[in-house]
Order: structure tokens, then sequence, then C-alpha cells
């Protein structure tokens, strides 16, 4: 009987040990859930949209921020190259981003309308 006892004991090891190796029991990871990339992902794109709805010198600019994979896309339009600039800076100092695509035109007013131009 004692014998039978002990095995079910070491069943039990065993099955905690596989489950704490695969992540499955809380301990494993600490006690706290993992944040899944698109999780994560959509929290570097409400920081950057924060960042960039409280620069005022944003004014007049419509840019939409995408992120994927720690890589931000910028898109949009702004009116000056000063604010193309200042857009990918501030996308580029939030904590989780890998890189900083620019895909924002600056829509120069001219005589005969509107004229959108890429910066670099």
């Amino acid at each position: 009987m004692v014998e039978h006892g002990y095995r079910y004991l070491w069943m039990f090891i065993v099955a905690l040990a596989v489950a704490s190796s695969t992540g499955c029991a809380s301990a494993a990871s600490g006690g706290h859930a993992r944040t899944a990339p698109a999780d994560l992902d959509a929290a570097i794109a409400a920081a950057i949209t924060s960042r960039l709805a409280d620069d005022e010198h944003l004014a007049g600019a419509a840019i939409h921020v995408s992120v994927a994979a720690g890589v931000a896309v910028l898109e949009g339009t702004a009116v000056t190259v000063d604010q193309v600039r200042r857009a990918l800076r501030h996308a580029a100092r939030i904590d989780g981003v890998r890189q900083v695509v620019n895909r924002l035109l600056v829509i120069e007013r001219s005589g005969s309308g509107a004229a959108p131009i890429r910066v670099p």
C-alpha cells in the first residue's frame, strides 16, 4: 500500500515538472500572464498616438500610427517638414519600437494648390 502511494506522488511530481517547464503553471511565468505580441503592438501604437496628440507643434497634421512586431508605421499628412521630423522622433523614443517607417507627406500650399512632398 505504501509503494502504491509513492507511485502517485512520483506521477504528481513529474506532472508538476512538465507543467512548469512548458509555462502552464503560474509560478513558471512569475505569476504573470505573458503579453501577446499583438497586445504589445497595440500598446505601442497607443503610446505613440498619445505622444503625438500631446505635441502642440503637430497641430494640423493628420497622422495614423500602426505597429507590427515593433515596427511603427506613420502614415498621413503634415503641414511642415518639422512636423514630420517631430513625429518620427516621438515614435522612435517609445519603448518597444524597433524601427520607424515614414510614410508621411508634407502638404505644401502653393498658388496652384496643395502638392505632396515626401520627407526622407
